[in-house]
């Protein structure tokens, strides 16, 4: 008896949450990527911050395009905005030492989350990034 007691509470829990996150709202839009992102690779959390950018120029018909790093074209950039409530993003960068896998996913409005697998140079790096702010 506790332990059916115990399912059916288990049940209504995760019927209550599965209705809560049915109603979430999305935080952002495939649109709202496009912009500046400064990005945070520093390779450990007491590292001293290694910041380079992400630019997303476009984002059309599941498609990112842009630039990332140094300047390395972003490319088979792709984006799913049907896992809301924050659009997810991959793509790969290939600045002629090897190819650079990304992904990430928008956080908040101005916040990204993500990470780079090299490999070749043989590194998972978890990274964030927040918005640039127009001069």
């Amino acid at each position: 008896m506790k332990n059916r007691r115990l399912a059916m509470l288990f049940l209504l829990i995760a019927a209550l949450a599965g209705a809560v996150q049915a109603q979430a709202q999305p935080i952002a839009t495939a649109s709202s990527l496009v912009g500046s992102w400064t990005v945070d690779l520093r390779p450990r959390r007491d590292a001293a911050p290694y910041l380079r950018k992400l630019v997303i120029t476009a984002v059309t018909e599941g498609r990112i395009e842009g630039h990332f790093y140094d300047g390395s074209p972003v490319q088979a950039g792709r984006i799913n905005v049907s896992s809301a409530p924050e659009p997810h993003f991959a793509f790969f960068t290939d600045p002629g030492e090897g190819i650079y896998q990304s992904s990430g996913r928008q956080v908040s409005r101005d916040r990204l989350e993500g990470m780079t697998l090299s490999t070749t140079r043989g590194f998972l790096l978890p990274w964030s990034a927040v918005r640039d702010t127009a001069p």
